[in-house]
């Protein structure tokens, strides 16, 4: 068993959070500021994220999302 978690800085952008959560197979990762504790960030932040203020990638900005409605 790994005693290492995995976790990002408060300063960590919320693209490097989700690398991190697709490389060790995370939905909620921990976040600490100076090894204090300030919270956790799950997959569906991330996605609230996007939604709310768009692409985390520029090259992604005139990518048309499509859905199954009309």
């Amino acid at each position: 068993m790994n005693s290492q978690l995995p976790f990002a800085d408060a300063n960590d952008s919320i693209h490097y959070c989700l690398v991190l959560m697709q490389k060790f197979n995370l939905r909620y990762l921990p976040i600490f500021e100076s090894r204090h504790f300030r919270g956790i960030i799950s997959t569906d932040d991330i996605i609230e994220e996007i939604l709310t203020n768009g692409p985390l990638v520029p090259e992604l900005a005139n990518v048309e999302i499509l859905t199954d409605g009309s």
